[in-house]
C-alpha cells in the first residue's frame, strides 16, 4: 500500500544536510538549548529528525554542563541512520518508554504535522513520559492557507510539508492542561510578513483558483492524493526551510498598496515545567 507520509519523511534529500549548517535553523536550536534547565540530566528528543538538536546539545557538553543521556526517537529510518546519539524507532502517538523517565521531553517541529487523531494521543504520551519539563517549538501563527500548492497531475490541493494546525501563544498556554505549566515563551527565527485581514484571503482565492497562480510544489512535495512528486527542484519553494517564496503575480503587486502587513518571528518556542515535579 502506498503510504504517502511516510515515503515523504523516508527521502534521503531531507537529512543528507545538517541543519545546523543552515543559519536560521541553527538559531532556533541554540536559543532552545539555552533553555535547558541546570538539573536536566537526560533528555528525550521527540520527532527527532537526523538528531541535529542532540548533536549541538552533545557537541555543547563540557566540564560545567553537560547531559549524560540523550535519546531520540523518530519514524523514519533514515533520518534515524544520521543519529549519533541513543536513538529508538517509533511513533510521538506511541512512545515505547515508561513513565515519568525523561528530566526533559523537546518536541521540535512536530506538533504541526499530526493529524487530530494523532495530535491528542501525542500530548499525553509526551506528558507521560516527561518527569519534569518540556520544550516545544512549532511555527508560530503559520498560515496554511497561503502555502498550499496544487498538484499539477490530478489537482489536489495540499500542504506541501503536510502541516494541518497552526499555533500562537493562547493555544500554547493550556497545551498540555493542568499538568505542566508554561514557564517560558519566545520567538525565534527571521522576521516574516503577514496579512491579518479577511480582505486579503479573497486575493489569495483569486490567485490561487481563479488566476491558478498557486505556487510550485517543491520536489520533496509528494501529493497525497495520487503521489506525484517531481522529479526537479522547484524554482519558487526552499525545500529546507519550507519558506513558500513565490513571485508576485499582477493581483498580487495590484492589491499591496491596499493591505497593511504586519510582522512576525518564524518560530515560537515554549518551556512548561511539571506543577507536582
Amino acid at each position: 500500500m502506498f503510504d504517502v507520509k511516510n515515503n515523504y519523511y523516508e527521502q534521503p534529500s531531507f537529512w543528507n544536510e545538517d541543519y545546523r549548517d543552515n543559519p536560521t535553523e541553527s538559531q532556533r536550536l541554540i536559543s532552545i538549548w539555552k533553555c535547558i534547565p541546570q538539573c536536566v540530566n537526560n533528555i528525550l528528543d521527540v520527532g527527532c529528525g537526523d538528531g541535529s538538536f542532540l548533536h549541538l546539545v552533545a557537541d555543547k557538553a563540557d566540564n560545567s554542563r553537560n547531559i549524560p543521556l540523550l535519546v531520540g526517537i523518530d519514524k523514519s529510518r533514515e533520518a534515524l541512520k544520521h543519529v549519533r546519539t541513543s536513538k529508538a524507532i517509533g511513533n510521538v502517538a506511541e512512545l515505547p518508554f515508561q513513565n515519568s523517565v525523561f528530566d526533559l521531553v523537546t518536541c521540535l517541529e512536530v506538533m504541526e504535522h499530526l493529524p487530530h487523531f494523532e495530535f491528542e494521543k501525542a500530548i499525553e504520551e509526551i506528558k507521560r513520559v516527561s518527569k519534569k519539563y518540556l520544550i516545544l517549538s512549532v511555527p508560530y501563527r503559520e498560515d496554511l492557507r497561503i502555502a498550499q500548492v496544487r498538484c499539477p497531475e490530478c489537482f489536489c490541493v495540499f500542504n506541501p510539508w503536510f502541516h494541518v494546525r497552526d499555533f500562537d501563544k493562547n493555544r500554547l498556554r493550556t497545551l498540555f492542561g493542568s499538568e505542566f505549566k508554561l514557564t517560558k515563551l519566545f520567538y525565534a527565527g527571521p522576521w516574516e510578513e503577514y496579512f491579518d485581514i479577511k480582505i486579503f484571503y479573497i486575493f489569495v482565492f483569486i490567485r490561487n483558483y481563479l488566476a491558478n497562480q498557486f505556487p510550485k510544489m517543491p520536489a520533496t512535495a509528494i501529493c497525497p492524493q495520487c503521489g506525484f512528486q517531481r522529479s526537479k527542484p522547484s524554482e519558487c519553494v526552499n525545500p529546507t526551510t519550507g519558506n513558500v517564496a513565490s513571485k508576485k503575480s499582477l493581483l498580487g503587486q495590484a492589491i499591496a498598496p491596499f493591505v497593511k502587513k504586519k510582522r512576525k518571528r518564524r518560530w515560537v518556542i515554549a518551556v512548561y515545567r511539571r506543577i507536582d515535579g
